[in-house]
């Protein structure tokens, strides 16, 4: 049996109700009659009632991100460790009215393999992309690798993350719990959940943005190992329209073996020091004694870095159309849906702020001090 999961001849009966379906139309159709989302929202919401009466979810979390205060029911103790440990310096308690409620659900593999596959592409093998569909304020994705269920009914401020087993989930789903839910909830004219780190310093905040392997963690860490905060290492929330704010999300840093071997302090607090060379160590910062975290500052500017190779580091100014081509395509490919909306934030973005190329060098020290002579322009 699967505690607070979905289970039994509820399952089944519920396959067959999904089975029943036929698949959705892309959000473009023009059939107006399409009403596979709701459907399932409402299967999911009419299990999550009839399991919940009479029983009481072993953990319920409360976090605030930005001004959304968020809570995250979790079926079993002990699933606490998994999901709330990236979300712990945010943790708030339950007193203040909660914007957006995460629904955690064990299923099993059959169960999510019913909805998973009524989604558009999903049978399709060829197709990389992830399998999205949206559609009147409701939002569906599923996650390939992880076996797992995203949804997202934004108008009633309700989500559901499905899984299957809690030992089989990834190790970025570790480090970054609900990714696809938060990235749809903060999608708005004037705020986005951004791929970057970002660091804090006197109450002002720094983007450091760039693909993968740019220097972009290695450079965040060599900041707060000197006396700066820490924001976010791969995904933070950025609100505003010409006066720019950033939020937390996650307090996890995730580091090539490469990086790990720059900041061996780091070593003994990797929670998979096992991760195979495609993969990357993951830490949690907050609970690192050393390290500052702070939860939002007033967003000052973007960097840019790059690996200088040498023990030096400089900086220098850029356009804004240089930072938004290294900005937003990490960003966009991340995200998990309406990826229009979200260059069109980055463009505003990149428009307002001042942008930095970064040549870092091996000392992280130095690094630092470039840093802050950023800060101080």
């Amino acid at each position: 049996m699967i505690s607070g999961g979905l289970t039994g001849k509820r399952i089944a009966l519920r396959m067959n109700d999904i089975s029943g379906l036929e698949k959705p139309e892309p959000e473009s159709s023009s059939n107006k009659n399409n009403t596979q989302l709701e459907d399932i929202f409402d299967l999911l919401i009419s299990d999550f009632k009839k399991k919940n009466h009479g029983f009481v979810f072993k953990e319920d979390k409360f976090i605030s991100i930005g001004e959304s205060n968020i809570r995250i029911v979790l079926p079993e103790a002990g699933f606490s460790s998994f999901f709330f440990r990236p979300f712990v310096h945010l943790g708030k308690d339950s007193g203040d009215e909660t914007s957006l409620s995460i629904l955690c659900f064990k299923a099993g593999s059959d169960y999510l393999k019913s909805i998973q596959q009524i989604l558009p592409g999903y049978t399709e093998k060829k197709n990389r992309d992830v399998p999205f569909f949206t559609r009147r304020g409701i939002t569906m994705s599923v996650g390939r690798e992880s076996n797992t269920v995203s949804l997202l009914n934004k108008d009633k401020g309700v989500a559901f993350f499905l899984f299957d087993d809690i030992s089989n989930l990834p190790y970025y789903e570790s480090g970054s719990p609900f990714k696809n839910i938060l990235q749809w909830w903060f999608e708005n004219r004037d705020s986005s959940m951004i791929h970057s780190a970002s660091i804090a310093f006197d109450g002002m905040a720094l983007l450091i943005a760039g693909r993968g392997g740019s220097g972009k963690s290695s450079t965040a860490l060599s900041c707060i190992m000197n006396g700066m905060e820490y924001l976010g290492d791969d995904y933070i929330v950025v609100n505003g329209e010409k006066k720019f704010s950033v939020s937390s999300v996650y307090n996890s840093i995730k580091l090539t073996s490469d990086s790990l071997k720059k900041f061996s302090g780091i070593n003994k607090n990797i929670i998979n020091p096992s991760f195979t060379k495609n993969e990357k160590g993951v830490a949690f910062l907050s609970e690192i004694k050393k390290f500052a975290m702070a939860r939002s500052a007033s967003l000052k500017g973007v960097i840019l870095p790059e690996i200088s190779g040498f023990d030096h580091s400089s900086f220098s100014r850029i356009s804004s159309s240089e930072c938004f081509r290294s900005l937003a395509p990490s960003t966009i490919f991340q995200h998990i849906g309406r990826r229009k909306n979200i260059s069109k934030f980055i463009a505003q973005l990149t428009k307002h702020l001042p942008c930095y190329k970064l040549k870092a060098g091996r000392d992280p020290e130095l690094i630092s001090e470039i840093v802050k002579s950023i800060f101080k322009e």
